[in-house]
């Protein structure tokens, strides 16, 4: 069950990324606040575990990890949009660093 408090953390930190945006629709603007909520709820608890963090942090992590959800999803958007625009690009990356799989075993 999720607690209220992640919620309010989450949508807080969430909504304050939404200071540094220009130019938003209201509707990206709900969709990118979403995100960043659904985000920082479900992945708090695997940060706490991985850098050894207590409880006490839970509040904090969450509202961080919602800052910066939104703007790791900007930079999604913007990456598909360029993809959009030119597909080849990732075709000319991939092949250009094929390298040898067993090289660094």
């Amino acid at each position: 069950m999720i607690k209220l408090s992640l919620l309010i953390t989450a949508f807080s930190g969430a909504v304050s990324s939404l200071v540094f945006e220009n130019k938003l629709s209201f509707v990206r603007a709900l969709i990118l606040t979403f995100s960043g909520t659904a985000t920082a709820v479900f992945t708090h608890s695997m940060i706490l575990s991985h850098f050894s963090l207590g409880e006490n942090y839970t509040s904090g992590i969450t509202f961080i990890t919602g800052l910066l959800s939104m703007k790791t999803m900007a930079i999604v958007a913007a990456v598909l949009d360029k993809l959009k625009s030119n597909p080849h690009i990732l075709l000319r990356y991939v092949r250009s660093n094929k390298s040898d799989p067993g090289a660094n075993l």
